[in-house]
C-alpha cells in the first residue's frame, strides 16, 4: 500500500478519535458510571441467596463466579477433543489436583490471604469452594475407577491409600457443614488439619506410584509450597526474635468480665486500622493460636500491642485463667499482622457500626480518622459511631470500653471534630443524652439502621438547606430530573445540587462488624445509596 495512503488513514482515523473523546467523551463517561452502579446495585449488594443455617449468604455476583467456576470444570471434564488422551476417570482425578492448588499452598490461611491482598473472609470462600469443586472431581473419579473393569488388585498399596485419603476427604467435607464446625470451632480445625495431613500424604504416595504419571508439575508445585512456607517461618521468626531482647510476652487482666491483653514485643512493628494477629500461648496451649483484632492504633510503629478478648471457650478461656494469677507475664509468640485496612481517610462521612464486641474492630479506625484531621488534613469529616448493645453483660462491657470511648470523646472536644456516638441498648432505664455538644446518646431501642444512614447521607449532601427549593427522592434519576426543571434564573441552585447529586465515588462509608442480621439490613440499605457514592465494608473480626 502506498505510504500516502497509509498517512491518510491514520490521519482521519486521529482526527475521528480526537472529535469522539471532544463530543462524545463526557456522555461515555457518565455511562461508564451508570453501568458501575448499576453492576454495584444489582450484582455485589443484592442477595440471591439469604443467610440460611446451612448456607449463605451469597451474593449475584458470587452466585455467577461460582457458576462460571463449576462450568468450567465440567467442560474441561467432559470435553473430548482429540489432542485429549485422557480417560474420563484420569481427566477427573487431573482436575481434582489442579483445584487443590490454593488449598495447600500454606499451612496459614491470614499469610495466604494477605500474599494474595484479600480479605480472610474471601480466601476463605476461596478455600472452600476448591475444595468441594476437588472432593467432587474426586468421588467423580472414584465412581469412574470403580465401574470401569479392574485392573488392579484392592491389595496393592496404591489403591489401599487412595481408599484412605477418599475417606478423609469425605470426613472433611461433612465435618466442615457451619453448624457442625460451630459448635466446638477448635476441635473441629484440629480434626480438620488431621485430616488434612493424612489426605495429603495417601494422595501423593498415591500419585507417585502411577508409573504414568506426569511428575513435574507435583515437583514445581511442591517447591512453591515449601518456599511459602520458608517465608512465613522467616516471618514469624523476625516478628518474635531480636538480637539481646527476649521473646514476646503477655500480661493478661480481668475487667468486668471480659478480658484485657498487652503483649509486648522484642522489635516495634506498625499495626493498621482492623489488623489482627495470631497469638500463641505455649504455657496454656500447644498446639492452638487464636487471632485477636489489635485495639491499639498508632501512626508508628509500636512495642506493645492491646488486645480485648471476650472470653469463651478453649484458647479464651485458658487465657481467662492466667487472669487469676496476677498481671504476671507470660512467653507468647506471633503471627502477623494480617489482614486488610478500608481506606477510611478516602471518605468524608463515616458511619462505623458495631455490636457487642465488634466495637474492638472499630475503634482503631476511630483513632485514625482523628489522627488524619490532626496532621492538618482540611477535609472535614463526618463519624458516627453506632453501637448496639445485646450482650447479657451489656453493663460490664460497656464499663470496660468506657476509658477507650472517654478518650475518644475528649479527643473530639479539644479538636472540634464532627463526632457523634450512638448507643443503643434496650435493656437501658432511659434514653440519655451526655455532653455540652450531644456528642454521646444512650437510647433505649433498638437501632434502626435504615434512618441512620438516610440522616447521614441528606447531612453529608446538605438536602436540608435545599429541601425548601427541591425535593429530593431515594432515586437518583428522579432527583436529576428534578433539578433539570427548575426555572432558569436558579442556574447557581442547580448547580450545587448536581454537584451534590453527581458526587464522585468514595464520599460516604459505612464500615460494620456487627451480626448477621446487622449486615444483611445495612447491605439492602446500602443498595439504595450506591449512586450517591456510598459503599459498605465489612471488616475482618464479625461477633457472630
Amino acid at each position: 500500500m502506498d505510504p500516502t495512503v497509509v498517512y491518510a488513514i491514520a490521519f482521519c482515523a486521529a482526527s475521528l478519535v480526537i472529535f469522539m473523546v471532544a463530543h462524545l467523551g463526557p456522555h461515555l463517561r457518565h455511562l461508564a458510571v451508570y453501568v458501575w452502579v448499576c453492576l454495584l446495585r444489582n450484582l455485589c449488594y443484592r442477595y440471591a441467596i439469604r443467610r440460611h443455617t446451612w448456607i449463605g449468604p451469597y451474593t449475584i455476583l458470587s452466585v455467577l463466579v461460582h457458576i462460571i467456576y463449576v462450568s468450567g470444570n465440567v467442560i474441561c471434564l467432559c470435553y473430548n477433543g482429540r489432542s485429549v488422551s485422557f480417560t474420563f476417570a484420569s481427566r477427573a482425578a487431573v482436575l481434582s489436583l489442579i483445584n487443590l492448588g490454593p488449598v495447600f499452598l500454606a499451612i496459614h490461611l491470614g499469610f495466604l490471604a494477605d500474599f494474595f491482598g484479600v480479605s480472610l473472609t474471601t480466601y476463605r470462600q476461596v478455600h472452600r469452594t476448591c475444595s468441594l469443586v476437588s472432593a467432587s472431581l474426586l468421588f467423580t473419579h472414584v465412581i469412574a475407577v470403580t465401574v470401569r473393569p479392574r485392573t488392579a488388585s484392592l491389595d496393592t498399596w496404591s489403591l489401599r491409600f487412595a481408599i484412605v485419603g477418599t475417606s478423609a476427604l469425605g470426613l472433611l467435607v461433612v465435618l466442615s457443614a457451619l453448624p457442625l464446625r460451630r459448635h466446638s470451632y477448635e476441635l473441629f480445625l484440629r480434626l480438620h488439619q488431621f485430616l488434612a495431613i493424612v489426605f495429603a500424604a495417601s494422595i501423593i504416595y498415591h500419585i507417585f506410584s502411577v508409573s504414568d504419571m506426569y511428575r513435574l508439575p507435583a515437583y514445581i508445585y511442591g517447591a512453591i509450597c515449601g518456599f511459602l512456607m520458608l517465608a512465613q517461618a522467616a516471618i514469624v521468626l523476625y516478628r518474635n526474635k531480636a538480637l539481646g531482647k527476649l521473646c514476646p510476652r503477655i500480661v493478661v487482666r480481668r475487667d468486668n468480665g471480659s478480658l484485657q491483653a498487652t503483649v509486648y514485643l522484642p522489635r516495634p512493628v506498625r499495626v493498621d486500622a482492623g489488623q489482627y494477629i495470631n497469638l500463641w500461648v505455649p504455657s496454656q496451649a500447644l498446639l492452638s493460636s487464636h487471632p485477636f483484632t489489635v485495639i491499639s492504633w498508632s501512626p508508628i510503629a509500636q512495642d506493645s500491642l492491646e488486645l480485648l478478648i471476650e472470653p469463651r471457650h478453649g484458647f479464651t478461656s485458658k487465657l481467662l485463667q492466667l487472669s487469676n494469677y496476677g498481671q504476671n507475664q507470660y512467653l507468647a509468640f506471633i503471627s502477623g499482622p494480617h489482614g486488610i485496612t478500608v481506606p477510611v481517610l478516602e471518605f468524608k462521612t463515616v458511619v462505623l457500626v458495631a455490636s457487642d464486641f465488634g466495637l474492638t474492630s472499630i475503634l482503631p479506625y476511630i483513632k485514625k480518622l482523628f489522627n488524619d484531621n490532626a496532621l492538618g488534613n482540611r477535609l472535614r469529616r463526618r463519624v458516627h459511631l453506632v453501637w448496639h448493645l445485646e450482650h447479657k453483660d451489656y453493663l460490664g462491657l460497656m464499663l470496660l470500653v468506657k476509658p477507650l470511648i472517654d478518650d475518644v470523646l475528649e479527643n473530639a472536644e479539644q479538636n472540634e471534630y464532627n463526632l457523634c456516638i450512638s448507643i443503643y441498648c434496650q435493656h437501658w432505664p432511659e434514653t440519655q443524652t451526655f455532653g455540652d455538644h450531644e456528642r454521646l446518646f444512650i437510647l433505649k431501642r433498638a437501632p434502626d439502621l435504615g434512618k441512620i444512614i438516610q440522616e447521614e447521607h441528606d447531612r453529608h449532601y446538605n438536602i436540608g438547606r435545599v429541601k425548601r427549593r427541591v425535593h429530593f427522592s431515594d432515586d437518583t434519576a428522579a432527583d436529576e430530573a428534578a433539578v433539570a426543571n427548575l426555572p432558569l434564573r436558579d442556574t447557581k441552585l442547580v448547580g450545587d445540587v448536581q454537584r451534590q447529586i453527581r458526587r464522585a465515588e468514595g464520599s460516604g462509608l459505612v464500615l460494620v462488624s456487627g451480626t448477621g442480621v446487622m449486615r444483611d439490613t445495612l447491605r439492602d440499605t446500602i443498595r439504595g445509596y450506591v449512586g450517591s457514592g456510598f459503599a459498605l465494608r465489612e471488616l475482618e473480626y464479625q461477633p457472630e
